[in-house]
């Protein structure tokens, strides 16, 4: 089978796991990579990704709509795939299934978030609504919905009614190879893209009511001079600005805890790199599919407060972080192995209508 995703050049949670999808399902099909970016951004691909072609397109108020779905088509066109695969909320979901609603090519969206199927948030991340308009219609042209979760599955059933094929996906990790560490650091870490729906002021809150704890935090984005201004005065707070992929995987080794202070998420990769090295995992407000709950990989705090009592708790009990990081490596290992993500999506790809070519 041709398979072509169309993926931005970023390197958050969404990219990543695209990267480990592309690896894996090169294993059994032909797979190209379209990177869809502004004609003026200098970003790079880097070598997480082999990008087979790039549509670099001019941004403009009106013209962007046009130029860009001609880019995209015109690359698309030259590659032919069996079906595309297209992940995160925005307009591109609608140019890759206009695309293949009228070249009969396959379309599988997949999900990233529990914001996805929610209109509310969808078009928060959307970022305005001729954007979410764009979305929405490329929802209604997927042939087939990837899930990172039961929950979001579920949502987007209720959603299109059955009308849609939508399966469960999981995220992927090879946590079999990593050896965790045998003396974690006695910090609380928090990684994440610092914006709105991530709530990085709650962390440093935190922070501030505990003052006899040290804790770490790192990321970049559009509330970083905030979060640089904030942490300032917080002594016991140590702000590491935006940091590598393989920096962030170390301190997720090292810490003694990580808290997830995020409102929207699909299923944290950051859930995943602790449990692989025996780190326990306290969210805030999003447990996917209540897995940290079930398998005592960590807390659910529902509150601050609860949040408090629950970092102090792993904190000042050894012991306790001990097991739940063993029991977070034995759930990711179990759960979340490269051989099961590509069974996953095999399974998805059999169910997609047959191209008539």
């Amino acid at each position: 089978m041709r398979i072509c995703f169309v993926t931005g050049f970023g390197k958050l949670g969404a990219e990543r796991q695209t990267s480990l999808l592309i690896r894996l399902l090169s294993q059994h099909h032909k797979v190209d990579v379209v990177g869809f970016v502004p004609a003026e951004t200098k970003a790079s691909a880097g070598d997480w990704l082999s990008i087979s072609d790039a549509v670099r397109y001019r941004m403009g108020y009106v013209n962007y709509y046009v130029f860009a779905l001609a880019a995209l088509t015109k690359v698309l066109r030259k590659l032919d795939p069996d079906v595309c695969i297209q992940r995160a909320v925005g307009d591109l979901t609608g140019f890759v299934g206009t695309y293949c609603r009228i070249h009969n090519c396959r379309f599988i969206y997949h999900s990233a978030s529990n914001g996805d199927p929610q209109s509310s948030l969808a078009l928060e991340l959307s970022g305005s609504p001729l954007r979410f308009a764009y979305y929405t219609v490329g929802l209604l042209l997927a042939d087939a919905i990837a899930a990172q979760t039961w929950e979001i599955a579920a949502r987007f059933r209720r959603k299109y009614h059955g009308m849609k094929e939508i399966q469960v996906v999981p995220q992927v990790y090879d946590a079999a190879n990593i050896i965790p560490s045998v003396q974690k650091e006695g910090f609380v870490l928090w990684i994440a893209r610092l914006i709105w729906y991530k709530r990085p002021e709650i962390f440093i809150d935190l922070a501030q009511s505990m003052p006899s704890y040290r804790f770490i935090m790192a990321g970049g984005g559009p509330m970083e001079s905030y979060v640089k201004t904030r942490t300032k005065n917080v002594p016991n707070l140590s702000f590491l600005g935006p940091i590598g992929h393989q920096n962030a995987e170390e301190l997720c080794g090292n810490a003694s805890v990580f808290v997830n202070t995020s409102v929207i998420e699909g299923f944290p990769n950051t859930l995943l790199e602790c449990a692989a090295r025996e780190t326990p995992f306290i969210a805030m407000s999003y447990d996917p599919d209540e897995i940290i709950c079930k398998n005592r990989i960590g807390f659910h705090s529902r509150s601050f407060e609860e949040l408090r009592r629950d970092v102090r708790s792993i904190m000042d009990d050894a012991r306790l972080g001990a097991e739940l990081g063993r029991n977070g490596r034995e759930y990711v290992i179990a759960n979340h192995s490269p051989k099961l993500g590509l069974q996953a999506y095999e399974r998805l790809l059999s169910h997609l209508p047959v191209r008539q070519r």
